[in-house]
């Protein structure tokens, strides 16, 4: 299997400028794949897959628990009824699905489920990108 390294975003500091610097240019970003990590807390990982469906976005981030992610974050999908777990594996991530989400509001659906995962992180990333492999 070939790979591909990843290159760094320049000028992308906060998960709302990689956002949008994805939807200002989709068609640049559809063969991508888009990761970050915030800086001071590299333990936090994300992978951003917004040009994949813009309708109903989704991202994984690091999971370290071993339980179901509905019971880790039951108060934000109760204020979030649109937003779903849609995978995830116990100690490593999960991915949540923001239906109906606007750039604006996936990037705050984003920081509010880092913050009841991680706790209150320093927003600053460093993000990266890497053509996708084709079959």
């Amino acid at each position: 299997m070939l790979s591909h390294p990843e290159e760094p975003i320049p000028n992308v500091h906060t998960v709302s400028e990689l956002l949008e610097l994805i939807t200002a240019d989709p068609a640049t970003w559809q063969e991508q794949w888009v990761s970050a990590r915030f800086v001071k807390h590299p333990e936090v990982e994300l992978g951003i897959y917004w040009q994949f469906d813009e309708d109903a976005p989704y991202f994984d981030v690091s999971y370290r628990a071993q339980v179901k992610p509905a019971k880790v974050l039951a108060s934000f999908l109760a204020s979030h009824p649109t937003c779903e777990v849609i995978d995830w594996c116990p100690g490593r991530l999960l991915t949540v699905r923001a239906n109906g989400a606007t750039a604006r509001n996936f990037g705050e659906v984003i920081l509010t489920v880092v913050s009841e995962l991680h706790g209150p992180v320093d927003q600053r990333l460093a993000a990266t990108h890497s053509p996708m492999g084709r079959a």
